[in-house]
C-alpha cells in the first residue's frame, strides 16, 4: 500500500516525441538463499524484453544480493540523467517498517530493524531517483506472499510508503505485474488514465508536480 498525497493523478505515460529516450531498470529476485523463492520474479525480469523492444533501453538484473543492488540502481540512476522518461519494474521480497520500505537482496537473512540497511534497498531511494523525472517516472513494484522470517521492527510487505509529487506507482502480485508491463505498459502512446484503466489488480497512484 502506498500513502497517497493531496493531489491529482498524473499523466505519466502520454505519448512522446520519437526523439525521447525513454530507460528502464528492471529487477526480478526470484532465488533468494534464506527464504522462499518469489517464482514470477523471473516473469518480470523477462518483461524487460518487452520494454526493450518497445524502444526502451533497459538496465536489467536478476538475482541481485544487496551489493548488486546498489550498483545496478546507482548505473541506472548515472545514465538517466539525459532520460525524457524512467520507468522502474522491480520484483522479490519487501519488508517494512511504518512508512519506510525495503527491497531485499537476495542474501538477506532473518533482517530486523537493526539490520535491514545491509541487506536491502530502500525504496525511499528508488522513488527519489525516480522523482528526478517529475511526470515522466513510473515505479513498479511485484511480490507474492511468502512466508518470511524477520527480525524484531519489521514486517512483510510494502509499507505506506509515500510517492513524491511527479511519479506514478504501481503494485501488487508479480506475475500480474509482469502481464501488465508485457501486455500493456509496453504499448506506448496511452495516458497513465488509460494504463490505470487496465491495471486490474494492482494498485496505482500517481500525483501531479
Amino acid at each position: 500500500m502506498f500513502r497517497l498525497l493531496p493531489s491529482a493523478l498524473v499523466l505519466t505515460c502520454a505519448a512522446v516525441p520519437a526523439a525521447a529516450r525513454d530507460l528502464a531498470l528492471v529487477i526480478g529476485n526470484e532465488n533468494y538463499r534464506r527464504a522462499p523463492d518469489i517464482s514470477s520474479a523471473e516473469d518480470v525480469a523477462d518483461a524487460g524484453a518487452a520494454l526493450e523492444a518497445a524502444g526502451f533501453e533497459v538496465h536489467e538484473g536478476r538475482d541481485l544480493d544487496v551489493a548488486g543492488l546498489r550498483q545496478a540502481l546507482a548505473a541506472f540512476h548515472e545514465d538517466a540523467q539525459d532520460a525524457d522518461r524512467v520507468v522502474i519494474l522491480v520484483a522479490g521480497h519487501f519488508v517494512h517498517a511504518g512508512t519506510e520500505s525495503w527491497l531485499l537482496g537476495t542474501g538477506a537473512d532473518a533482517p530486523s530493524l537493526g539490520s535491514v540497511d545491509a541487506m536491502g534497498l530502500p525504496l525511499g531511494t528508488l522513488f527519489a531517483v525516480a522523482a528526478e523525472r517529475p511526470g515522466a517516472a513510473m515505479v513498479l513494484l511485484g511480490t507474492e506472499p511468502q512466508p518470511l522470517t524477520l527480525g524484531r521492527g519489521l514486517a512483510t510487505g510494502i509499507g505506506s510508503e509515500a510517492v513524491p509529487q511527479g511519479v506514478t506507482a504501481v503494485s501488487g502480485d508479480a506475475g500480474t505485474l509482469a502481464e501488465f508491463v508485457t501486455d500493456v505498459l509496453a504499448d506506448r502512446g496511452q495516458s497513465l488514465a488509460a494504463l490505470a484503466g487496465q491495471a486490474e489488480g494492482l494498485a496505482v497512484s500517481g500525483y501531479l508536480g
